[in-house]
């Protein structure tokens, strides 16, 4: 009797591992990702997929996107913030999702501007812009009001309790100042050992920097930089990456690239552990993805036709330690 009871015992902890294990990847594998893309007739889209890379949704047309890979998703996943017109006198604009409406936050007042990120509570956006000699950041409300500089630098990217904001400057190296631009403290001081930086990406809980970097060799290195002990770690370094961005759990990361190991060598959207492994690619088809952003999906409501789509598994890819 008491061997029956605890076969029973051990069984039912087994199944509620397994049923732990299935929540869990329920749990990461919920979410919206937005790209941008473009096809061999060189159309361009902006694009809105579920995180497993099923239910694939145009949501801003040619005309809009053609000179705008830099899109970013709302908070509440009802907005995306982008550039528009001409690269060399892009704009700042932020187009509501559900009927198309599109606001210019910058206008004739800047030019070049490039990279719009959110703050969280989806009140601000943050971007850089090229005037005069040098680069500077600005933020401005999403109405397109109180638009001020906050710092020489590029590439903003907004911490999730919205208190700081990591950048580039002198392009190798990742400074961190508070939201208002004020208390500027470089963080790499020239140990990345790169040629420029592509993107920065806080953690959920604003403890790590997700970084896509450019290598002497013209290839990509993804880094973790740990901000608490200042470690920095190399987890992908096999690719061409244009852009990556973390899952809402901060378990995964997402990232739009050209794995060198596959025959393929067009960007696509893939997903990876945060350590780098398990990498998967979820976009099949024969366009270029570009630019990707990871939200909440719970606030989602996108009431539209899904284009057509296939998943393919890719198998580990090494890392440096």
């Amino acid at each position: 009797m008491w061997r029956i009871a605890r076969l029973s015992l051990l069984l039912l902890c087994f199944s509620l591992v397994l049923s732990a294990s299935n929540v869990f990847t329920q749990t990461w594998m919920k979410g919206k990702i937005t790209f941008w893309s473009y096809d061999e007739s060189h159309k361009y889209g902006v694009y809105i997929m579920d995180a497993d890379g099923n239910n694939v949704i145009r949501i801003l047309d040619d005309e809009i996107t053609r000179w705008s890979p830099n899109v970013a998703l709302s908070p509440d996943g009802k907005k995306v913030a982008f550039e528009i017109g001409e690269i060399d006198d892009a704009d700042i604009a932020i187009s509501e999702i559900d009927n198309g409406k599109l606001i210019n936050l910058t206008g004739n007042d800047l030019t070049q501007c490039a990279l719009p990120r959110w703050s969280p509570d989806g009140k601000k956006i943050a971007f850089h812009s090229y005037r005069g000699s040098k680069y500077e950041i600005f933020t401005t409300n999403i109405d397109g009001t109180d638009l001020k500089a906050i710092g020489e630098g590029l590439k903003p990217d907004w911490s999730y309790d919205g208190k700081k904001i990591a950048f580039v400057k002198d392009m190798t190296d990742i400074y961190i100042m508070n939201q208002d631009g004020t208390n500027q403290i470089n963080i790499t001081k020239g140990k990345l050992n790169i040629r420029g930086i592509y993107c920065i990406r806080w953690s959920p809980d604003d403890k790590k920097l997700l970084v896509s970097a450019l290598a002497f060799d013209d290839k990509s290195i993804i880094y973790i930089i740990d901000l608490n002990s200042n470690d920095i770690k190399i987890i992908l370094n096999a690719i061409q990456a244009s852009s990556c961005c973390w899952s809402p759990d901060g378990q995964h990361i997402a990232i739009a690239a050209s794995i060198m190991q596959d025959n393929n060598k067009e960007s696509h959207i893939w997903t990876t552990d945060s350590d780098g492994r398990n990498l998967e690619r979820l976009t099949d088809n024969d366009m270029r993805e570009s630019i990707i952003d990871w939200r909440d999906p719970d606030r989602f409501q996108i009431g539209v036709n899904s284009l057509s789509k296939s998943t393919s598994a890719w198998g580990e890819i090494k890392t440096q330690p």
